[in-house]
């Protein structure tokens, strides 16, 4: 840590200082991994060991940390959501949007369910929507999540209709 010092003061080159600094926290971090290492070992492998360190006794086994079930969710704006409660682990509902045509009118319907491409989404739309032609398959954006509907679109308007 001296060496540090002298460094600054002397006006040595950043480069230098720079290396120090990054030289002592790496000691640092290897007495920490050497003063850790036994606590960890006997509880990843389940061995009895009289350990007093408290975050080693609440840290979890390798056996129960594999056991654990994860629930990875995510958002059509790249967020991703991890939560590790068995509790809270359910289905996501997603949405999204698809410009059909439908005996020769071009609509936007919002769908709820799994996101899927446009050759599926036409066949799963036949039973309802005989003929129906997928164009586009798209994600909502944030601001027509609340919205649930399909529109028509009327080329004679230049507008999309109820």
């Amino acid at each position: 840590m001296s060496d540090l010092i002298s460094k600054i003061a002397t006006g040595e080159s950043p480069v230098d200082v720079t290396d120090e600094i990054k030289q002592i926290l790496m000691q640092k971090a290897l007495e920490r991994i050497e003063t850790v290492r036994p606590a960890v070992v006997s509880n990843m492998f389940d061995l009895e060991d009289n350990v007093e360190e408290d975050w080693v006794k609440t840290m979890k086994s390798y056996r129960q940390f594999i056991s654990e079930s994860i629930n990875i969710a995510g958002d059509f704006n790249g967020n991703l959501y991890v939560n590790g409660s068995e509790n809270q682990s359910k289905p996501v509902g997603e949405s999204f949007l698809a410009d059909v045509v439908w005996e020769g009118k071009l609509y936007r319907m919002e769908v709820e369910g799994k996101m899927l491409d446009k050759n599926k989404l036409t066949e799963q739309l036949q039973g309802e929507y005989p003929g129906a032609i997928v164009h586009n398959v798209y994600p909502i954006t944030e601001n027509s999540l609340k919205e649930r509907k399909a529109q028509r679109y009327q080329p004679e308007r230049l507008s999309w209709t109820d």
